[in-house]
């Protein structure tokens, strides 16, 4: 595999730099992908926020050290194109006005809503409706697959947990089940368990008259249910 070394001389040079080591502080190799989205995120950044980019990075040292730190947290995040491209169209739209830290930039490349998919707000809403006012509707359809395999794997938890654990756990089972969509590993929909068989229906016992004990209990039956009626 290209060290980033060999990726950055291949790429266009902007007044940032580039990468200039084959790894990332954790050791993890990076891949050409990760390089390009890295450079090109940066490549906005400058764009967007003119001489604030150069007031929060600095030099180009501090620069090229920050850039395979974020590339160590694209990485381990899977963050895709798509979700860097949602997180600037964020960044312009909710006009933040100072290039923002890793992770804040992470929370910004909602994949969700990249994708086409619900929202993690809507989701939730969803699995609350199922488990409550809806719990006992046979017909109830999810919007989409991610969302009911979410409430497969934490669903149960939602009468058991209090708010804040739930959201953390829900954030967390939402965030892998659309990585597992995009990777086109989502296991399918899980089938509903056949129907017990019932016991045969036992026909109703007629009274012996020759049975003392069985005609006293239908006396005794009797002059109950009459009391009753009274």
């Amino acid at each position: 595999m290209k060290s980033v070394s060999q990726l950055a001389n291949n790429l266009p040079r902007t007044s940032a730099s580039h990468c200039s080591t084959s790894t990332t502080p954790a050791g993890q190799t990076i891949k050409d992908e990760v390089v390009r989205m890295v450079n090109h995120t940066f490549g906005k950044f400058q764009l967007i926020f003119g001489r604030r980019y150069s007031s929060r990075f600095g030099n180009a040292d501090d620069v090229a050290l920050t850039k395979r730190m974020w590339a160590q947290g694209f990485t381990l995040s899977h963050v895709n194109a798509a979700a860097v491209d949602h997180a600037i169209n964020r960044i312009i739209m909710q006009q933040i006005e100072w290039p923002p830290e890793l992770p804040d930039f992470l929370a910004l490349c909602d994949e969700s809503l990249a994708a086409g998919l619900p929202a993690p707000e809507a989701a939730l809403k969803e699995i609350i409706c199922r488990r409550g006012a809806e719990r006992f509707n046979d017909d109830f359809v999810f919007s989409h697959r991610v969302v009911e395999y979410t409430n497969e794997q934490v669903g149960h938890y939602l009468h058991k947990e209090a708010e804040k654990p739930f959201n953390a756990r829900f954030k967390k089972a939402y965030r892998q089940a659309v990585y597992l969509h995009r990777m086109n590993k989502l296991p399918p929909k899980r089938q509903a368990l056949p129907a017990p068989e019932l016991p045969p229906i036992i026909e109703q016992q007629t009274i012996n008259p020759n049975c003392p004990i069985q005609k006293r209990m239908a006396q005794l039956r009797k002059a109950a249910r009459s009391k009753h009626s009274e």
